[in-house]
């Protein structure tokens, strides 16, 4: 299922592959890696709240989960709206 959904993401079906990691997150919830891959499909989909909440379960899970560890990371880095010249 998870190939499945990366499948999709790639083509930018954002919509069915979310659908098909959150079939794979319904069939193995203490799966931290299906976890981290929902949430990259969230951020591709741009929903961030809910892609951060989806990484932090996956640290709990699997607190050495680096792929999650740096998207979570990359949420929380405040990105700068000022210009720089």
């Amino acid at each position: 299922m998870n190939d499945l959904g990366y499948a999709l993401l790639g083509e930018e079906k954002n919509a069915a592959a979310i659908a098909a990691f959150e079939l794979n997150v319904e069939a193995f919830p203490r799966s931290a890696n299906g976890l981290d891959s929902l949430a990259e499909a969230l951020i591709a989909d741009n929903q961030l709240k809910r892609a951060k909440a989806i990484l932090k379960q996956a640290m709990l899970l699997d607190p050495n989960l680096e792929s999650a560890k740096k998207q979570l990371a990359s949420l929380e880095t405040p990105v700068s709206t000022e210009n720089s010249l």
